[in-house]
């Protein structure tokens, strides 16, 4: 059941939602994309978006490639729980998965790279991901 902005603002003021995260990494690095959407407009981060009711997880993984990446998974495992405070709570349920063909962004991203280091610009709760 998709959640319009003000009931989702409502909900989520009282109450942390799931979130799924495609951590995607090769030789290159993590793939981010630089968000052209709010919140966050302009910086850097890792893909990912909102368990809704009734939705497995396995399809909010596919749905998020397939919306932001314009790509399927072909492989995933879980990797880790990261928990957000900021702008609002969350819980990040992360996956590090394998694409195939090319990347097609939608309108929630102006581009797309792989990173061995942070990149200035970077979503802070997403540094955790790089080593240094």
């Amino acid at each position: 059941m998709k959640l319009t902005g003000k009931r989702f603002d409502r909900i989520y003021s009282t109450v942390p939602r799931v979130v799924v995260e495609l951590l995607i990494q090769n030789k290159k690095g993590i793939l981010l994309t630089r968000r052209s959407i709010n919140p966050f407009k302009y910086k850097w981060h890792i893909p990912g978006g909102t368990v809704e009711i009734g939705q497995e997880i396995k399809d909010v993984l596919q749905s998020v490639a397939k919306r932001e990446l314009g790509d399927q998974i072909v492989r995933s495992s879980f990797y880790k729980i990261h928990q957000y405070d900021k702008p609002f709570p969350h819980i990040s349920l992360v996956y590090k998965v394998k694409i195939k063909g090319e990347i097609i962004l939608n309108d929630q991203a102006s581009e797309y790279g792989y990173y061995k280091k942070k990149p200035n610009n970077l979503i802070s709760a997403h540094r955790v991901f790089f080593p240094l």
